[in-house]
């Protein structure tokens, strides 16, 4: 067993069971991911959030299979008899109860996303949310779940994090919380101090790049020089420090300045229409009453 550090404090146990799930075959599934938020969200919605503690925790494991789930520590054998975090099925198990739940209050008339065990609840009206909000923990607490009201947002806000995301209903804006752009600050500016980096590191700031691009205005466009860099740091040797390209310490510096730029929630409606099309020879576009053409070099060609 492994104690894994949880991103608001305190451990996690967490078995290896890398030999058991060789032999599982878990299904694929999808859990709801923050570019689904806006088609769930309305402009000028109050939300709210509920967290389930020790989720997990509450399923309960068939008592023949729970010698599968065994350690021994002091020369005494000891088993899981609730779903444990690293087995590969408990994610699929988890969310398929958990998305029950969902769907059951939705068939009640609430508003309400799932991932796992963090719900979102939302309405155009404050006091009608109240009632959803003490319609739902009424409904997890006869179930047996004990809600994390530490974690959960039980008054209705219009400004509410939720998937690693601050989502502004009223403003119409999804951006990065402190926490997160203190985190990319740090690493941006580490890279930008030593100007050298390995693929260890440069895989770390690029995975929170990748999820911050989302809210944060063409932050996918200023990141291809940083991703072509790390492209080539050798990888059987993820600590060997390279210098990092020109091109790239620009975009870390783009980046640092634009942190705390926000997205639209909801989409715009498009101003322009742009067509294009191209062949193994040439290109061509067009945007209104503009036209745009070339051929393509023998290096581009390659």
């Amino acid at each position: 067993m492994v104690p894994v550090q949880k991103r608001s404090g305190g451990r996690r146990p967490v078995l290896n069971l890398k030999r058991l799930n060789k032999y599982l075959s878990p299904r694929k599934f999808r859990l709801i991911s923050y570019q689904k938020i806006p088609q769930f969200i309305q402009r000028n919605d109050f939300l709210a959030k509920l967290d389930l503690n020790q989720a997990y925790f509450h399923v309960p494991i068939k008592q023949s299979h729970r010698r599968f789930l065994s350690l021994v520590y002091n020369q005494r054998v000891y088993q899981m008899t609730c779903l444990p975090f690293g087995l590969a099925t408990a994610p699929l198990t988890f969310a398929r109860i958990s998305n029950w739940m969902a769907s059951y209050l939705r068939s009640q008339g609430l508003r309400i996303v799932v991932y796992l065990n963090d719900f979102l609840l939302a309405h155009q009206d404050r006091s009608c949310l109240r009632v959803n909000v003490a319609t739902a923990i009424s409904f997890m607490q006869n179930l047996g779940w004990v809600i994390n009201f530490e974690k959960s947002v039980l008054e209705p806000v219009p400004v509410c994090e939720f998937l690693g995301l601050r989502w502004d209903t009223i403003g119409d804006r999804v951006s990065l919380p402190h926490q997160k752009i203190q985190s990319l600050e740090k690493d941006l500016r580490q890279i930008l101090m030593t100007q050298r980096w390995n693929w260890k590191g440069a895989k770390r700031v690029l995975g929170k790049m990748n999820f911050a691009e989302y809210a944060i205005p063409l932050g996918r466009l200023n990141s291809r020089a940083m991703q072509r860099a790390a492209r080539s740091l050798p990888q059987r040797n993820p600590s060997r420090k390279r210098t990092v390209p020109a091109a790239a310490l620009e975009e870390v510096r783009w980046w640092l300045r634009n942190l705390g730029q926000a997205s639209p929630i909801l989409p715009r409606n498009p101003e322009n229409f742009l067509t294009a099309d191209a062949s193994d020879k040439g290109w061509g576009a067009q945007v209104g009453d503009h036209f745009l053409e070339g051929r393509w070099s023998g290096h581009q060609k390659s």
